[in-house]
């Protein structure tokens, strides 16, 4: 005898028949069977479209929701005035990325040649002069190399350590900046001060007092907590940004100076490029020790570039005067006057050139620095 099929099992479907499956409810339907019309009752929380996520948040969560919009909202602010008073447009930086891209291989090609030609002349030069005089030109090219490689690396080494620059472009805060971007401007002020490294200072060869700079960064930090973020902004740039950019001011004209005088003096335009090297390196090194802070990689390669092309201009125009002067004046002045005057003239014109060029680069570098624009 068959076993009965029980009430609450479906019958078996025919052979060959295919199965499918409505969309909207969910009901199994077999080819050649009619679709159970008993209503199934639903899960509770069931849906026609499935059963809903669950809360992720318990309590309250109309009240826990709004405050973390709110929260949200604040941040988006304190972000909204970061990025108003510390990204420059995009356009400038476009438009000096060009030129960075353009200079930078420009002035290390320039540079390289001009240092593998004077290379190959020298080699050239010791290789006919007596073994002694061999020995003590190249130990003085090597000790030259080192003269110049020293201060790069003494830069480098520093540009790790300190903290990157991050300027406040206060033509965009003053005229219309709301209370936010002045809050977050004495905030980003106010890490700067605590950071700011007050050794280095105390250790560096220009005119500015240490102490008198400690004395008014704790005013800034400790006392002046009731002045508004407006006036403590002003405050910032009078009491310590003003006599860091009076010692940088004085230490780019020091460094003019020396690079006018070296370069007065040096007698070839081998000479010429390493000390117009040797100078610019020195100048970024100090100004980046004086306001503690670090360039953009873009700013330095493009100051670097400048430095590199400042050595190679420096000492092409001297050489280059100087044979011009010599063809024209040794006919006029004679054979002993005509060199004499000729060198003093070329020698003159490369030393205001080069005086005039580091001055440029130093005041870039310092506007590239200050943490106010």
């Amino acid at each position: 005898m068959a076993p009965v099929a029980s009430a609450a099992q479906p019958a078996a479907p025919p052979p060959g028949a295919q199965r499918h499956c409505r969309f909207h409810t969910g009901e199994l339907i077999v080819d050649g069977q009619e679709p159970d019309s008993t209503p199934q009752s639903p899960r509770k929380g069931d849906t026609l479209l499935g059963r809903p996520r669950p809360h992720a948040s318990t309590g309250e969560p109309g009240r826990t929701t709004l405050a973390a919009l709110q929260e949200e909202e604040r941040q988006q602010a304190r972000e909204a005035a970061e990025q108003a008073i510390t990204n420059p447009p995009i356009r400038y930086s476009l438009r000096w990325l060009k030129g960075l891209f353009l200079l930078l291989p420009l002035a290390v090609g320039l540079i390289g040649w001009f240092l593998l030609s004077q290379f190959v002349w020298l080699s050239q030069a010791l290789a006919q002069a007596p073994v002694p005089v061999q020995v003590v030109g190249w130990t003085l090219v090597v000790l030259l190399t080192a003269l110049v490689a020293w201060p790069l690396w003494r830069l480098l080494r520093r540009y790790r350590r300190l903290s990157r620059v991050r300027q406040i472009d206060l033509l965009s805060v003053h005229p219309s900046g709301s209370e936010a971007q002045y809050a977050k401007a004495r905030e980003l002020l106010s890490g700067y001060l605590s950071s700011y490294p007050l050794e280095s200072v105390e250790q560096g060869a220009w005119e500015l007092d240490a102490k008198e700079l400690d004395a008014q960064r704790h005013w800034l930090l400790e006392e002046a907590t009731g002045l508004d973020s407006r006036q403590w902004c002003r405050e910032f740039e009078a009491r310590f940004l003003h006599p860091i950019d009076q010692a940088a001011e004085g230490c780019i004209q020091q460094h003019a100076r020396n690079l006018a005088l070296r370069s007065a003096i040096s007698p070839n335009a081998l000479l010429d490029a390493a000390v117009g090297l040797y100078t610019g390196f020195c100048l970024l090194d100090d100004l980046s020790r004086l306001y503690g802070l670090r360039l953009e990689k873009s700013d330095l390669a493009y100051l670097l570039a400048l430095v590199i092309f400042m050595a190679y201009f420096e000492g092409q125009v001297e050489e280059q005067l100087d044979d011009c002067l010599s063809e024209n004046l040794e006919p006029i002045l004679g054979t002993l006057a005509g060199p004499l005057v000729s060198r003093a003239g070329s020698a003159a014109t490369g030393a205001a050139a080069g005086f005039l060029f580091i001055r440029r680069i130093g005041r870039a570098m310092k506007q590239r620095l200050r943490p106010l624009k």
